[in-house]
């Protein structure tokens, strides 16, 4: 028997808080234990940065490599794009940055586990990370690398890790 008109919205109300209460919808974080209940699925929390480069053993270029994968997950592409060395920035003007990684947004929106930091006897050090697309435990994570150079004092990558930002191939761009 079908609902008089003045009670669907109510009765529509009714079925949306129960199924709210009973958990249904809720995000599944059973296949990701680093997610809190309450974080956007897959977004790295300042939290989550600080355990990865605690993890590290190298700070300066661990906590470097994941705040500019942060930077773009949070659309704050000024401050991704002061992340890069001189020489990048050079070959990449800013508003082709925003454009090129504004539309590569979604590639980064997942957590990165660092694996492992080596540090080259040219003056790059390489942050080796692990990104899983999929929440199974099943999928396979895809290999990362960030290659950042000490510059004034600051880590900066040297490279582009995912090729977005159409300078060439992932070979370094020197310092």
């Amino acid at each position: 028997m079908p609902l008089p008109a003045g009670t669907r919205p109510l009765a529509l109300a009714a079925a949306v808080l129960a199924a709210a209460s009973s958990g249904c919808g809720a995000p599944d974080t059973s296949a990701a234990p680093d997610l809190a209940p309450a974080d956007p699925p897959n977004l790295m929390t300042s939290e989550y940065i600080g355990g990865e480069v605690g993890r590290s053993g190298h700070p300066g270029p661990a906590r470097a490599a994941l705040g500019f994968w942060s930077d773009v997950q949070y659309s704050d592409f000024a401050r991704a794009y002061g992340r890069l060395s001189p020489s990048l920035r050079q070959r990449v003007s800013y508003r082709l940055f925003t454009k090129r990684v504004g539309r590569a947004v979604p590639r980064f929106l997942y957590r990165l586990r660092i694996r492992s930091v080596e540090e080259n006897d040219d003056g790059v050090t390489t942050v080796y990370a692990l990104v899983r697309k999929a929440r199974s435990a099943q999928s396979r994570p895809s290999a990362l690398a960030f290659n950042l150079s000490r510059i004034d004092g600051r880590w900066l990558l040297v490279t582009d890790p995912y090729n977005v930002l159409g300078v060439g191939p992932r070979g370094r761009l020197g310092a």
